[in-house]
């Protein structure tokens, strides 16, 4: 723990990444609640902290937002096959107590702000035999 006063110097190791696919790690994940908007109405909301790691061992990071809502059930749906829990095609029920720490796969893309955001998440890519890059 830090106090008020402390030295500091250590601005982190993170970047921003060039637009790719990436493999990431769930680094933090929580519950939140969507206050609504023209599109979508109030909804549970999960919060998630992404880190990436790029083939030369360079790393970004950014938040992802998973409204709980019909309209945009797509994206649960890719967010769960990316972390290897569901299958095309078959239907799951979400099991959040093993979404921090998941390993996915994703398109990041740069905004206009210049920070790193999720576009989609991508389906895991097995290797030849048959196991999944993380090990499941």
């Amino acid at each position: 723990m830090m106090d008020w006063n402390d030295y500091i110097e250590n601005e982190g190791e993170l970047t921003t990444l060039p637009e790719g696919d990436y493999d990431f790690t769930v680094t933090s994940f929580e519950k939140g609640q969507h206050a609504g908007s023209a599109k979508i109405p109030p909804c549970n909301k999960a919060i998630l902290e992404l880190t990436f790691r790029a083939p030369d061992g360079s790393r970004g990071k950014c938040k992802d937002f998973l409204l709980l809502h019909d309209s945009v059930e797509w994206k649960l749906c890719a967010f769960f096959r990316s972390i290897g829990q569901k299958q095309h095609g078959k239907g799951i029920t979400m099991d959040w107590n093993k979404v921090q720490g998941a390993k996915g796969r994703a398109h990041v893309i740069v905004n206009e702000d210049g920070y790193n955001r999720v576009d989609k998440y991508l389906d895991p890519v097995e290797e030849e035999n048959g196991a999944l890059p993380w090990g499941e």
